[in-house]
């Protein structure tokens, strides 16, 4: 018997992907068998060397060009993991923004939540 290493559970799928490696230069399709929230099985059609990491792409799944990292391989099935995709450009910089708004905002809600404690003392102080 195989131990379950997996953290999330999968759900099994039919769904037609391609893998584009090469900077998308070279493209593979492949059927994902199974998905998960942290990766997904692939099964392609050859014998074929891939690199580490490459983009998926799943249509039905909404996934445009989603990166990932192989962690496994057996005969003909390509075990990856999902990996978070770093924003560029513009994307980058609105990103860095609602993170400085929101630290911001974390910090002034910390200080209101302090002053309503203080006032809350000195009501039950008064009683």
């Amino acid at each position: 018997m195989i131990e379950e290493r997996r953290r999330t559970k999968r759900r099994r799928t039919f769904y037609r992907g391609t893998i584009l490696h090469t900077g998308r230069s070279v493209s593979l399709d492949c059927t994902v068998r199974d998905v998960s929230v942290g990766g997904a099985r692939l099964e392609v059609q050859t014998d074929v060397a891939l690199p580490e990491t490459f983009e998926l792409a799943v249509p039905q799944l909404d996934f445009a060009c989603r990166p990932v990292r192989i962690v496994w391989t057996r005969n003909r099935d390509i075990g990856v993991h999902f990996e978070a995709a770093e924003p560029e450009g513009p994307a980058a910089a609105s990103l860095a923004e609602r993170v400085a708004r929101l630290e911001h905002d974390l910090a002034r809600l910390t200080r209101l939540f302090g002053e309503l404690r203080m006032d809350i003392k000195r009501y039950r102080n008064e009683e």
